[in-house]
């Protein structure tokens, strides 16, 4: 696996767990009792094309591989690279849990930045340097999270992110 790989793989892995997502299983609640899983509502990866990801992220992408259970994540692979571009919506989010999922992403090493106009709140964090550079943004619109993560610029991952926004 070339360094790249290893580097968005890590990435996208430290954006989730740091983010909340648990897709295959429940979770719990501060008492420790299991919280039913839910269906993911609201936006699709229908929502985020191939087209919207060039025009944004200068990158060409195929159709998403896609996950659903408590959140939809969409993962697109890109053609002639090794890099992946990351989607995930989640509904159900309240401000407190967004803003335990941004100290999360500080203590997993992804120090966050806040980002304005977007949504009710946003966020954005780096990880890597130079050429193995990954962005991510995460939004809470209403009660819904959008998390996006690309090896792109921020201001392309922001623009793939707010072109999404008005879809959910």
């Amino acid at each position: 696996m070339s360094r790249a790989s290893r580097l968005t793989s890590t990435a996208v892995a430290l954006s989730l767990v740091a983010s909340g997502v648990v897709v295959a299983v429940g979770a719990t609640d501060e008492a420790g009792a299991q919280t039913p899983r839910h269906k993911s509502q609201g936006a699709s990866c229908a929502a985020v094309t191939p087209a919207t990801i060039q025009s944004t992220l200068n990158q060409t992408v195929g159709k998403p591989s896609v996950t659903k259970g408590a959140a939809t994540v969409c993962t697109y692979k890109v053609q002639g690279g090794a890099g992946t571009v990351l989607v995930r919506f989640q509904p159900g989010v309240t401000k407190s849990a967004f803003t335990s999922a941004e100290k999360q992403f500080s203590s997993h090493g992804e120090p966050t930045t806040p980002v304005a106009g977007l949504g009710s709140a946003a966020y954005s964090s780096t990880i890597g340097s130079g050429t193995y550079t990954t962005n991510t943004i995460v939004v809470l619109k209403g009660s819904n999270q959008l998390l996006v993560t690309a090896e792109a610029p921020l201001s392309s991952v922001q623009a793939l992110a707010t072109a999404i926004l008005p879809k959910m």
